[in-house]
C-alpha cells in the first residue's frame, strides 16, 4: 500500500511538473506561433506580389471588356430602333403607293368604263337605226317623216328604225 501511495504521490508530483512547464511554454509556444504567423504573411505577400500586378491588369482588362460589350449592346440597341424605323416608314410608303396607285387605276378604269358605256349606248342606236355608209365615209339614212324635229333649232329629224 505503500508503494501505491509512493507511486500517486509520484504522480501527483509530475502532474504538478508538466503544469509548470506547460505555463512556462506557453508564452514562448505563443511568441513562437506569431512569429510563424508573421513569417506566413510575409511570404506569402511575396509569392502573392508577382501576381497582383497580373491580377490588377486581368482585373482593368475585364473592366474594358465589359464597357466595349456594354457599348456594343447599346449600339445594337439603336441598330435595333433605326431598323423598325426604317421598316415602319417603309411600310407607311408602300400602303400609300399601294392607295394611291389604286385610286389612280380606279379613276381611270372609272372614266373609261364610262366612255365605253356611253360609247355602248351610241354604237346600240346606229345599230338599231337604219343607217348604212355612202361615198366619201358618210353616212346615208332613212329618215322617219313623221317625227318632229328635235336638237337645236330643230335641226335633227329621227332615223328610222332597221327593219
Amino acid at each position: 500500500m505503500m508503494e501505491h501511495k509512493k507511486n500517486m504521490d509520484e504522480a501527483a508530483w509530475l502532474r504538478s511538473l508538466m503544469r509548470e512547464q506547460i505555463e512556462d511554454l506557453r508564452p514562448l509556444l505563443h511568441k513562437e506561433v506569431q512569429h510563424a504567423i508573421r513569417e506566413l504573411r510575409s511570404s506569402m505577400e511575396r509569392i502573392a506580389q508577382p501576381f497582383q500586378a497580373d491580377a490588377e491588369r486581368l482585373n482593368s482588362e475585364l473592366i474594358k471588356a465589359r464597357q466595349q460589350w456594354q457599348d456594343a449592346h447599346d449600339h445594337a440597341l439603336r441598330q435595333k430602333k433605326r431598323l423598325a424605323a426604317i421598316i415602319a416608314g417603309l411600310l407607311a410608303l408602300c400602303l400609300t403607293s399601294l392607295g394611291l396607285t389604286y385610286e389612280a387605276l380606279y379613276g381611270y378604269y372609272q372614266n373609261r368604263y364610262t366612255q365605253l358605256v356611253d360609247s355602248t349606248s351610241y354604237l346600240e342606236a346606229i345599230h338599231r337605226s337604219d343607217v348604212v355608209p355612202c361615198e366619201e365615209g358618210r353616212v346615208c339614212a332613212r329618215i322617219d317623216a313623221k317625227a318632229s324635229p328635235l336638237g337645236d333649232k330643230g335641226k335633227y329629224r329621227l332615223i328610222e328604225l332597221r327593219q
